[in-house]
């Protein structure tokens, strides 16, 4: 039971913490401490320790009682359970703040997900609308020209998902995969041109368009287009496979496969099936290293697939540039005068007038007639 009398001659905030709301009142009451409105237990004992401290009853005895020696070694005071409560219930006011922006920034990330996603249909539906549109196009330029593309039973719209995406950078490995997509799944031939195109872009898109409907309805001649405005023709697969040099982050063993596809495509873009193909191929790879480069590039530019006829057109070549010997180039032949001629003219002094001589005949003044050798005035 609370003794008020004990406890204003030993005032302590133990006291305090383990009285009644009721005997706290009683406390307040004798140090006259105002109470506003029905304050709770906990929010009572806050407000009077902090009263009681401020005004310097806690923690001090009677006016003549001594300090206790055993003062410094009580353990210092526990915190009080309101404030513990206001701790958590602050810290709980924490976790759901956080939780509420949690809640609030994941429900923005949703809407951005759902708008990308939406955003994306809206690009799938306008690209099939504008392919399907390209198709009826052709398809009625295809019928005024007199050709006549069986996909009636090939849906181009259906089917454009699985067309692998053309990139500019990888042209030859884009066919050799939508070959094999066209094949497993069984495509008509006819058909292929038609999804080619709705994949172009750039370059190829520009080497497309300039086919004439007939060319643009056979795939080897798109191909063949293609892979050309893109220089990836023969001699360009066969520089890609002799210059390609192992990158310091590949393994040996990515190097040795990567090496291996760049050979076959060599090999596929001249058609080589047999041993005698290939041995053609590198005996004339081998002959052309060994020619002068004018001669080695009229060579390539005949497209001789046989090193036989690769011979024959160097011969053809060198006999047809071959240089004539300049003038320049003959021993000087010097002319001598006659010794006939010699023997005349010491035989015949007087034919040969010295200079001197000739200066000495006087010359007339006046002019005479070119017949008679007299006067101008003469009647001839």
């Amino acid at each position: 039971m609370f003794d008020l009398h004990a406890f204003i001659l030993a005032p302590t905030e133990e006291a305090l913490l383990s009285i009644t709301r009721d005997d706290l009142v009683r406390v307040a009451g004798h140090y006259k401490f105002e109470l506003s409105g029905s304050p709770s237990k906990a929010e009572l004992q806050e407000k009077l320790i902090d009263d009681l401290r401020d005004r310097g009853v806690l923690g001090k005895g009677p006016a003549d009682e001594s300090p206790s020696p055993t003062a410094d070694k009580v353990p210092p005071p526990t915190p009080s359970k309101a404030s513990i409560e206001l701790k958590r219930l602050q810290l709980r006011e924490m976790e759901l703040e956080w939780e509420r922006e949690k809640s609030i920034r994941e429900s923005e990330r949703q809407t951005v997900r759902e708008r990308d996603d939406r955003e994306h249909e809206l690009r799938l539906k306008d690209l099939e609308f504008n392919q399907a549109l390209r198709l009826k196009e052709m398809d009625l330029k295809a019928r005024e020209a007199g050709i006549l593309f069986k996909s009636e039973q090939f849906d181009v719209t259906r089917n454009i998902r699985v067309v692998p995406p053309f990139h500019e950078d990888e042209v030859d490995k884009f066919f050799a995969h939508f070959e094999r997509v066209a094949t497993t799944l069984k495509w008509p031939r006819e058909v292929w041109t038609m999804t080619l195109q709705c994949v172009f872009k750039g370059k190829a898109q520009e080497a497309y368009s300039v086919l004439t409907l007939e060319d643009a309805a056979d795939y080897e001649k798109v191909k063949q287009a293609v892979l050309r405005i893109y220089s990836l023709v023969p001699e360009a697969y066969r520089q890609r496979f002799r210059a390609y040099q192992k990158p310091d982050a590949l393994s040996y063993v990515e190097y040795v496969r990567e090496k291996e596809m760049r050979f076959d495509r060599w090999l596929n873009s001249q058609e080589v099936t047999t041993f005698q193909a290939l041995r053609d191929l590198i005996v004339l790879e081998d002959f052309k290293n060994c020619l002068p480069a004018t001669v080695a590039t009229h060579v390539s530019e005949h497209k001789e697939v046989t090193p036989a006829g690769a011979a024959v057109l160097a011969d053809e070549y060198v006999l047809a540039h071959k240089r004539v010997p300049s003038i320049s180039k003959f021993p000087q032949t010097v002319f001598s005068r006659p010794e006939v001629f010699k023997k005349t003219k010491e035989a015949a002094p007087d034919l040969a007038l010295s200079s001197a001589s000739r200066a000495s005949v006087p010359r007339s003044t006046s002019p005479t007639c070119g017949y008679c050798k007299k006067s101008w005035s003469c009647s001839c």
